[in-house]
Formats: C-alpha cells, sequence, structure tokens
C-alpha cells in the first residue's frame, strides 16, 4: 500500500510489565476482526524497528500505556507530537514516540499521529493486565474502531483535539 490513504494502528509496550502491555495486546484483539482498510503492526518497545512502516503511512494511531493521572483504565487520545516518552533512553531500542518522530524527520513523518493512551494500574513484573485495564479493553477497542471509522470516511486528522492527552469520554462524541 502507498502512504497515501495507509492507516496503520501500532500496538507498543511491554508484555512483560502488566499494564504496560496493553497497546500489545489491543492491537492482537483487533487482530482478530481488524477494521477494514487498516493495518495494523506489533511494535513492542522497539519503536525503531518499525520506521519504515511509519513513513508508509498517512494516518498512524499508536496505542499504549499512557500515565495521565486518571483512573484505571481511563483513555486519552492525544497528538503523538505532544506526548512525553518515558521509553526514551540510551538505547535506540528505548525509542519513544519522540525520538522516532525525530528520526523520522519532517519528510517521512505520518500526516496524521495520534497515540490512543490507556491509564495503567499497576507497571511492575508480570504478563496480566490489572483488573481495570483489562475490564476496560472491549471499551479501547470500539474507540480504535470509531477512530479508524472516521478517518476513513474523511481522512486523517482530528482537527477539534489538540494539546494536552483528554479523556477520552468526551472525546467519544468528537470522533462518532
Amino acid at each position: 500500500m502507498t502512504r497515501e490513504g495507509l492507516i496503520l494502528v501500532v500496538g507498543m509496550g511491554n508484555l512483560l510489565c502488566e499494564d504496560d502491555g496493553v497497546g500489545i495486546h489491543l492491537v492482537r484483539a483487533l487482530a482478530q476482526s481488524p477494521p477494514r482498510g487498516v493495518a495494523l503492526l506489533d511494535a513492542g518497545t522497539a519503536l525503531i524497528n518499525v520506521l519504515d512502516d511509519l513513513a508508509r503511512a498517512e494516518a498512524v494511531l499508536v496505542l499504549d500505556a499512557m500515565q495521565a493521572g486518571g483512573v484505571p483504565g481511563a483513555l486519552y487520545l492525544a497528538p503523538a507530537d505532544g506526548v512525553r516518552s518515558p521509553r526514551e533512553g540510551a538505547s535506540l531500542h528505548d525509542l519513544g514516540l519522540p525520538g522516532a518522530l525525530h528520526l523520522l524527520g519532517a519528510d517521512r513523518t505520518p500526516r496524521c499521529m495520534w497515540v490512543l493512551g490507556v491509564e495503567p494500574a499497576r507497571m511492575g513484573y508480570g504478563m496480566d493486565l490489572s483488573p481495570p485495564v483489562r475490564d476496560g479493553l472491549p471499551v479501547a477497542l470500539a474507540a480504535v474502531r470509531r477512530i479508524v471509522s472516521r478517518w476513513r470516511r474523511l481522512g486523517p486528522g482530528i482537527p477539534t483535539l489538540h494539546g494536552r492527552p483528554r479523556r477520552m469520554p468526551r472525546l467519544l462524541e468528537d470522533v462518532a
């Protein structure tokens, strides 16, 4: 698929760190019944390995844990260039969204790139999601489907949503 029109949904996180793996859980659940016209990608913790995939997309929705101070399981939607990454480190394998956007450069960055974040309850060692995050997966999956459906209908972009992460319940009306 060429860059024009490609919608990519990317799951990020670490499956060995409880709720940090929520993005991977979400993209794997989506793969059971993928949204029409959408490519799914499991990036794990190594975003550097999928830079070429990001560059080929017109629109990207990243699914990841996002600590923004809400109740566990709360959903947030934020532009990728407005999200700080706790994963930035000394290794390129620790590359988060800000670093990925920097490496891509303006000419290769997708036209539209947003993060759907899930407030984690636990980020310790373990492979199970916490109950509030696990119970919120159906709502998060529905939000992903609504966002990509809107992008397919109206073209990528959510022009009314800018700035800091916001709680999803307010946004669900905006992406309907």
